[in-house]
């Protein structure tokens, strides 16, 4: 499958939807909200938001992952 991310065409296999894959998406979904809620009330800078951020792409590989 071919997406494009920052306007450059990057290939990316595709993924299977699995009940796993969707509570992996899910996680990763609620632990995003926790740090933009974290930055925005100030309790994390912006570089750490952006560091937890990346450490939950590596963790829950969300299924749109390869294009964030």
């Amino acid at each position: 499958m071919e997406v494009t991310k920052n306007g450059v065409a990057v290939s990316t296999a595709p993924r299977k939807i699995t009940n796993e894959t969707m509570q992996l998406d899910f996680e990763y979904e609620i632990a995003q909200k926790l740090t933009r809620s974290m930055y925005e009330k100030g309790m994390i800078s912006l570089d750490e938001m952006n560091r937890i951020s990346a450490l939950n792409k590596e963790k829950f590989y969300p299924l749109y992952g390869d294009i964030m």
